[in-house]
């Protein structure tokens, strides 16, 4: 499913293949990723950050 809230764009890819493990991963960066792609823009998923809410 596309988001049209986001553009298809010429940046380059990052990360590819990013796989995750919830018991050991407390970030991005502690993923498992490949940082050469076989995908294309197509294929982006978009992460939005925002404020901690947590008291």
């Amino acid at each position: 499913m596309m988001n049209l809230n986001h553009t298809i764009t010429n940046d380059p890819i990052v990360w590819s293949e990013v796989d995750c493990d919830l018991h050991h991963d407390e970030n991005l960066e502690q993923c498992r990723k490949e940082t050469v792609h076989t995908c294309d823009h197509i294929d982006d998923v978009w992460i939005k950050c925002l404020p901690s809410s947590w008291a």
